[in-house]
C-alpha cells in the first residue's frame, strides 16, 4: 500500500509540474489565440486529474489506516 501511495504522489508531482508548465505557456500568449484555447483546455484536463488523483489518495490512506497513525 506504501508502494501505491509513494506512486501515486510522485505522480501527482509530475501533474504539478506539468500544470505549472501549462501556465507559463498561457502567460506567454494572446488571449485569443487558438494556442491558448488548446492550453487552457490541456490544463483542465490536468487540474482534474490532479483532483481525482487527490481524492484516491485519502481514500487508500483511509482504507488503510482508518486512524491516521501510520499513512
Amino acid at each position: 500500500m506504501r508502494d501505491a501511495l509513494t506512486e501515486l504522489h510522485t505522480y501527482a508531482l509530475v501533474l504539478g509540474g506539468e500544470l505549472e508548465r501549462v501556465d507559463r505557456q498561457i502567460a506567454l500568449f494572446d488571449a485569443e489565440a487558438h494556442d491558448v484555447r488548446e492550453l487552457q483546455h490541456r490544463r483542465a484536463e490536468i487540474a482534474d486529474q490532479l483532483e481525482l488523483l487527490s481524492k484516491t489518495v485519502i481514500a487508500l490512506r483511509a482504507a488503510a489506516d482508518p486512524a491516521g497513525r501510520y499513512l
